[in-house]
């Protein structure tokens, strides 16, 4: 975590350790925590794991838009690699399911 994060963090857990999960997650966006700081953020002062402050943070209205545009950018990456996998050789096709390729990709990139 870079020094400006690890400020950014240490600032905000001081005045939220009273606040509901949910009026947190408004507080950090309203702030302008990016969503993988809030997430963070929500680990440390919450002691939750990295998959609950996601879903946490990814299912909470306040990250509505960002999450939509997400969710779009992740069908239209799978609809391209269908269409590769339809438009190239019979090896190609004979690789891992367009969805486990696609999760495979995600985790090295960390989407």
């Amino acid at each position: 975590m870079a020094t400006n994060d690890k400020q950014s963090v240490a600032h905000i857990k001081q005045g939220v350790k009273e606040q509901s999960v949910s009026d947190l997650i408004k507080t950090l966006h309203h702030q302008g925590l990016t969503i993988t700081q809030s997430i963070k953020v929500l680990m440390s002062t919450y002691q939750i794991s990295l998959r609950e402050a996601k879903s946490l943070i990814s299912n909470h209205p306040v990250w509505n838009s960002v999450t939509k545009i997400a969710d779009t950018l992740h069908q239209e990456m799978v609809q391209t690699l269908e269409n590769a996998t339809q438009k190239h050789s019979a090896v190609f096709r004979s690789q891992l399911p367009v969805e486990k390729t696609f999760r495979s990709l995600s985790k090295l990139v960390k989407l």
